[in-house]
């Protein structure tokens, strides 16, 4: 026979797990339910989220950030429509008008979309449709990360000349046979080929030395900055200004290095609350420090000579954004 203590005590163990049981159901509901009117208020909210996704920008954190707020992306493409990403682009996809674009996305269920791409020329005009975003990245940051995720069609010993500081490559030692442009890009496009990219537009847009050749303005004037138009050095000033005139077009413009400032833009517009922090984070590359001293020493690094244009740009998208964000957070704490 179990004494009364005993019995005293196993009664109140069950009363303690039966309660801690209860509380992580309630906590699952409770989460559930808040999940559920995200997702709600994404897909009743008129307006579909288009972001552009500057290659090596923060798409990725971006398309996750989307949908843990809960918004309808496609699941299979990084969130960029059929057709608008650069392993996936089709001349049918860049004949659409945005009005098709906003009936393609709804009837696909979307509530949140991308573009991977250059822009279209009447994209950005349909502002009764959709919030348009943009998110920029220090220029040569991006092109060193953009170089390092496609390694294997680039010039290697160009790129250290190209970005004016010697980088510590860990990739094995290439045959100098293999170190001329043309070779390079021939093992670009058989490697693109190989993930079906087949539209010679997605294989500039993956071009190492189109990315090292102002890559913000050439996405944003169109498409004539990938399909042979403008040759390597031919941007110039004109061009930047066109592309600061698309800059002010957009609902919202985010600075990836400043993100956390910035998302408050994301709150103010769309009611976004969940936040993932920066998604395909590489580690810091490693420099050769005396060559960067020397480097600055002597003035601006041949990147950025080669890129004045882009740079100006991006100093231009960086005001926007700061101004946008200052605006987002007098309207929310206002609303407060």
């Amino acid at each position: 026979m179990i004494p009364p203590t005993s019995r005293t005590m196993q009664v109140l163990l069950m009363l303690i797990l039966a309660l801690m049981i209860m509380v992580a159901v309630l906590n699952i509901f409770a989460g559930t339910i808040s999940f559920d009117s995200k997702k709600k208020r994404a897909i009743e909210r008129d307006k579909i989220v288009y972001f552009t996704h500057v290659h090596k920008s923060g798409g990725t954190t971006m398309c996750k950030t989307a949908q843990a707020n809960g918004e309808e992306v496609n699941r299979d493409n990084n969130c960029n429509m059929k057709g608008d990403g650069p392993w996936t682009i089709t001349e049918k996809s860049l004949s659409r008008t945005c009005e098709e674009r906003y009936q393609l996305a709804k009837e696909e269920g979307y509530s949140f979309v991308a573009m991977e791409r250059f822009l279209l020329e009447d994209e950005l005009d349909c502002k009764d449709r959709f919030v348009y975003i943009l998110m920029v990245r220090d220029p040569e940051q991006r092109h060193n990360s953009h170089v390092d995720v496609h390694r294997h069609g680039v010039l290697q010993d160009k790129h250290r000349s190209f970005v004016g500081r010697k980088k510590k490559m860990k990739t094995k030692k290439r045959k100098r046979s293999n170190y001329n442009t043309m070779a390079t890009r021939r093992v670009l496009r058989r490697r693109l080929k190989k993930r079906h990219v087949k539209s010679e537009l997605g294989i500039a847009l993956m071009d190492n030395y189109i990315s090292g050749d102002n890559y913000l303005t050439r996405i944003l004037i169109g498409e004539r900055g990938f399909d042979g138009t403008l040759p390597i050095g031919s941007i110039t000033d004109e061009h930047g200004e066109e592309a600061k005139k698309k800059l002010e077009q957009f609902d919202v413009i985010l600075r990836l290095e400043k993100f956390e400032e910035d998302k408050v833009q994301l709150l103010s517009h769309l009611g976004w609350t969940e936040w993932i922090g920066v998604a395909n984070a590489r580690s810091k590359e490693v420099w050769d420090e005396e060559s960067s001293e020397s480097d600055r020493a002597n003035g601006p690094t041949t990147y950025e000579l080669n890129n004045t244009v882009d740079l100006a740009v991006y100093e231009h998208a960086r005001a926007l954004a700061e101004r946008l964000t200052a605006r987002a957070r007098t309207k929310t704490s206002s609303s407060l």
